[in-house]
């Protein structure tokens, strides 16, 4: 399945499924539009954005789309959250159905219908980040501190060996997230470390002796 894993509320998301093999057994057995309907079911965290979309047959493949309307029901808040999703071939001669496959949709908030609203653009990674961040520059001046929790880690309690290691961990999924990002946004993964070589170097050896010239 080809459905993005990342949307934006509010927006039309278009993608084509390809023609595949049954996943189990028999997996020779093909499934195409010419012999199978191709849907998804769309359920999360808001019950009134559940959907259910229909493929539109293009020779042996399925044009997908989920309108504005129906991704903008799929977040109505200031915060990204998740979707499941399902999609299932149904055969045209029968109705017998199988599941083509499953995964999460991560639905971004529509800044366009948040006006006059106070709005985070951090990341849950991030949020953490600076809790822990905090924290950690509390103790070390002997502030009064705020009890934070994550997960199961109510921070104030947490050793401060295991605070540095928490922090750590949150600041390599934070630069992975920009990393993502950054490519997302067509900008290159800034993390990649790229190298050029010129067309034209002067005659000699280096100190190890090896020859090296234009």
């Amino acid at each position: 399945m080809r459905i993005p894993s990342r949307i934006v509320a509010g927006d039309t998301v278009t993608w084509r499924d390809f023609a595949f093999n049954r996943l189990a057994a028999p997996q020779d057995l093909a499934i195409t539009a010419a012999t199978y309907n191709l849907s998804y079911s769309f359920r999360g965290p808001l019950q009134a954005g559940s959907a259910d979309v229909s493929g539109v047959a293009d020779g042996n493949d399925w044009d997908m789309t989920l309108s504005g309307t129906v991704t903008a029901a799929f977040n109505t808040t200031s915060m990204a959250n998740t979707w499941y999703w399902q999609a299932y071939a149904t055969a045209i001669a029968g109705g017998a159905r199988l599941l083509a496959g499953q995964g999460e949709l991560v639905v971004e908030p529509n800044l366009a219908a948040l006006s006059g609203t106070v709005y985070n653009g951090q990341s849950l990674a991030e949020q953490q980040l600076a809790m822990v961040k905090s924290e950690i520059t509390a103790r070390l001046n002997n502030h009064a501190r705020t009890e934070y929790t994550i997960g199961q880690r109510h921070l104030k309690f947490e050793p401060m060996a295991e605070l540095l290691k928490l922090q750590t961990r949150l600041e390599l999924q934070v630069a992975r997230e920009k990393a993502s990002n950054a490519v997302q946004n067509g900008l290159g993964n800034p993390n990649k470390m790229q190298v050029r070589f010129g067309d034209r170097m002067p005659r000699g050896t280096d100190a190890g002796g090896w020859f090296w010239g234009r």
